[in-house]
């Protein structure tokens, strides 16, 4: 399993959110790399607009100390919370299950890998500790595990 839910409420806590567009924090310490340059505004459900001040990749390590990495994540300085996007999920080919009150996310190259199970807490949140780690896989060898690689077009 990738990842492991959570009760508490960190810098490493996302929430699972199926009305999110993007992958979304205000940490702009977890980011291991960051364009700055992908500005615009996104519209909260409370109403409220925020602003996206960049876009980037963060590191993660897996249960099984695998090293992976989370891609086009929007930096959102105005955020309360870290926002997993079920819908960037899905997507990507990943599989959501919702069921018994558990979410499932299963690998999207091998449908019977579970990234990550997740259980709904009493307010109806799936809360998910995602451990980052900035600078930790330089020269080494990563695989993306929440979304797929952009293709360079030659």
């Amino acid at each position: 399993m990738c990842c492991s839910a959570t009760v508490e409420n960190n810098v490493d806590t996302w929430y699972l959110d199926s009305g999110c567009s993007n992958h979304m924090t205000r940490n702009i310490d977890m980011f291991a790399s960051l364009d700055k340059s992908v500005k615009t505004d996104v519209i909260l459900r409370n109403g409220n607009k925020v602003s996206i001040e960049g876009k980037g990749h963060i590191n993660i390590v897996t249960k099984t100390r695998d090293k992976k990495y989370i891609q086009d994540v929007f930096y959102v300085p105005g955020l309360q919370h870290n926002l997993m996007s079920l819908g960037q999920m899905v997507g990507n080919g990943h599989t959501i299950d919702f069921a018994k009150n558990v979410c499932t996310i299963m690998d999207k190259c091998n449908n019977k890998r579970v990234l990550a199970k997740v259980k709904m807490m009493e307010n109806r949140m799936f809360p998910l500790n995602i451990p980052h780690k900035r600078n930790l896989f330089q020269n080494a060898n990563t695989q993306c595990v929440l979304q797929v690689e952009e293709k360079n077009a030659n």
